[in-house]
């Protein structure tokens, strides 16, 4: 056997033959020349501290991990499927500081997300049936490995470039009524001023502050919104218009619901985690039980892999139909298809979960946040609108300033007079016993969606048939698919809870079926079927990428009922106000209906119900399940469009 002498070797050094590891050099420094040239061409940028893995030899199941500080990715971790068999991957020198524009990192990640994706598809699926829905299907797990993450703050984020002694501060901060007027009219529209002060007193100069404004009779039950919202001048000041409406003495109030450095930190955290917190997979097999953990990616349980790495492989039950994704990390001996039930995970539940996603400093802000804090006023707080003869209310439709081209798709513009909603697109049905049963009669009603669609399903039956009682059982134990009939007038109505994501106790997975495939499976009779349709306030724990594909598939599938059923009708329940709860809150919920509102306001035989509206200046407050007075409101206007012809015609 030739020996080794002292002084010499054999072409090898660790393992690798001289030649092979000069290439690997000459590719490394190549790499890293060409990066930095082009980081020079493309001119000033954040800079982006990168720290890397070792130079190495990736095989077919290892993972590439790029470390990113000081950048609104934060801890940057893709894992993927890099290649059949041995391929060269170069990383930078450790603390090597480069400049990268955002561009060029949303190119690295979009390539590796790519890579990872074409890698899903090309596994290798196995579909096999269960006991489970036929959408919910079984496939070969996808084997991951993640490594160790560690998390770091985004401090270089151009939106949040911030210390709490700008923020606005509602102590300080006021509001003015402009040219006030010692009595008012009806109709006459009151403008009110904004201004943004911080604690030290100084006027901000910057906007991007979430307010909300009023004005409220409580002694006759009514209330308004602006007419146009909260106008934002992006220097510091806000104005407000209200149309007059009634008669009497009108208080005035204004609420700081976000300062623009919590919008800021609500933003990032919402775009860059895209999945937040876990939900628990049930798995069940020969009477055990196992809890997984489950979301709409992979890649979602951040939290608890910190300082670990290991192998995982997730079961796929990404529906074939809408393409809507959903992992659950696959318990070891058990099969994907023993998947049973769901539920919210407690740790997602945990606000405290949700604050670690941000700096102390957001921290701190966020917790000023957890209640509104109103806007003190600059001397007048009211006002008195004069009676004219015997009139105490008007629409002032002459004078309005919505526009008729998109109120005529979206329902709810109005205000509250003595606890009635009074809608300034259309006069509403009064919803008594007798126009509901008579608007339903021979119809069959699917209301699809979250618990909110659920409160009109419970009104519209208690309301049809007063002496039937829905138990707090039943809501318990079947509150995910309920069917009611009342072969007297021959009304059937249905409600079916969507599919994942789902925040909520254990339920089966057999009681989950996805909007857009419902809508597609039930039958259609024209105008003797109606949808009513609620999605949203489970949606605040993804990005507005996600909600938006769930809204798309839902859309496609409305387009193809009025294929062949272009008189049915289709109603859209916006989401409503809620107390904030960390990451259900509501700028979160009130950005989800925007695209809403995007998506399906100009569809043919569909109308939006803005219920923020109706929620927003109710004096019963925000909750995520409204008074019953709300919602027999909501109905009202959703009933209107359902049967225009037994609206009362008077007008105000």
């Amino acid at each position: 056997m030739k020996t080794l002498q002292r002084g010499h070797f054999n072409g090898h050094i660790c393992g690798l033959k001289l030649d092979r590891l000069i290439g690997l050099m000459i590719f490394a420094l190549f790499g890293y020349s060409m990066i930095i040239l082009s980081m020079k061409l493309t001119g000033f940028a954040i800079p982006i501290e990168i720290k890397s893995i070792a130079m190495k030899q990736l095989r077919q199941e290892d993972y590439v991990a790029i470390s990113v500080d000081n950048h609104p990715l934060m801890e940057l971790a893709i894992n993927g499927h890099i290649g059949t068999g041995n391929e060269q991957v170069v990383a930078f020198e450790r603390n090597k500081s480069i400049e990268m524009k955002n561009e060029q990192i949303n190119g690295i990640i979009d390539g590796i997300n790519k890579s990872h994706k074409q890698h899903l598809q090309q596994q290798n699926m196995s579909i096999t049936s269960g006991e489970i829905p036929a959408w919910l299907m079984n496939s070969s797990p996808v084997r991951i490995k993640i490594p160790p993450l560690r998390t770091t703050y985004a401090k270089a984020f151009a939106d949040f470039n911030t210390t709490s002694s700008v923020t606005m501060d509602p102590s300080t901060s006021f509001y003015r009524i402009i040219n006030p007027k010692p009595i008012y009219s009806l109709c006459d529209v009151l403008e009110i001023q904004i201004m943004a002060l911080d604690k030290n007193k100084m006027y901000k100069t910057t906007g991007g502050d979430y307010l909300f404004a009023k004005i409220h009779s409580n002694d006759i039950l009514a209330s308004a919104n602006p007419e146009d919202g909260v106008i934002d001048h992006n220097n510091g000041s806000y104005t407000a218009r209200f149309k007059l409406r009634w008669t009497g003495r009108i208080s005035i109030s204004v609420f700081l619901i976000y300062s623009s450095e919590v919008i800021s930190a609500l933003r990032r955290v919402r775009d860059y985690y895209p999945a937040r917190g876990a939900f628990d997979g049930i798995f069940w097999k020969d009477g055990i039980k196992k809890v997984s953990p489950c979301h709409v990616t992979p890649l979602f349980y951040v939290k608890s892999l910190e300082n670990t790495s290991y192998i995982a492989e997730f079961c796929n039950y990404t529906d074939p139909l809408t393409g809507a994704p959903w992992f659950c990390a696959k318990p070891a001996s058990f099969t994907c298809s023993s998947y049973r039930y769901t539920a919210a995970s407690t740790n997602m539940r945990d606000k405290d979960t949700f604050e670690t996603l941000f700096s102390p400093l957001e921290k701190n802000l966020l917790r000023k946040s957890t209640k509104m804090q109103e806007v003190n006023s600059r001397r007048v707080s009211s006002i008195h609108v004069k009676s004219e003869s015997s009139i105490t209310i008007s629409r002032c439709m002459k004078n309005t300033l919505l526009d008729k081209s998109v109120t005529d798709h979206i329902g709810t513009t109005g205000f509250y007079f003595k606890d009635t909603w009074i809608s300034l697109n259309r006069p509403t049905l009064v919803p008594s016993q007798r126009n509901i049963t008579q608007c339903l009669k021979d119809k069959t009603v699917n209301l699809l969606g979250d618990s909110t669609i659920r409160q009109w399903f419970k009104f519209l039956i208690q309301t049809i048939e007063p002496k039937y009682a829905i138990s707090k059982q039943i809501l318990q134990t079947a509150r995910f698919s309920m069917d009611h009939w009342d072969n007297r007038h021959n009304i059937s109505i249905n409600y079916h809870h969507h599919a994942f994501p789902i925040v909520t106790m254990y339920t089966s997975t057999n009681d989950l079926h996805y909007v857009a495939n419902m809508i597609d499976s039930l039958p259609a009779d024209g105008v003797h079927t109606v949808y009513f349709l609620s999605v949203g306030a489970h949606f605040t724990i993804t990005d507005m990428k996600f909600f938006r594909g769930r809204l798309r598939a839902i859309k496609r599938s409305i387009v193809r009922l009025h294929e062949r059923s272009p008189d049915t009708m289709v109603v859209v329940r916006s989401a409503n106000t809620r107390k904030d709860e960390g990451q259900y809150n509501n700028w979160y919920h009130d950005q989800l209906n925007s695209l809403l509102f995007e998506e399906f306001v100009g569809l043919n035989n569909v109308v939006v119900i803005d219920v923020w509206s109706m929620t927003l200046s109710h004096y019963s407050g925000w909750n995520i399940h409204p008074v019953n007075v709300v919602v027999r409101n909501e109905l009202a206007v959703a009933l209107s469009y359902i049967c225009p012809d037994l609206v009362l015609t008077e007008h105000v």
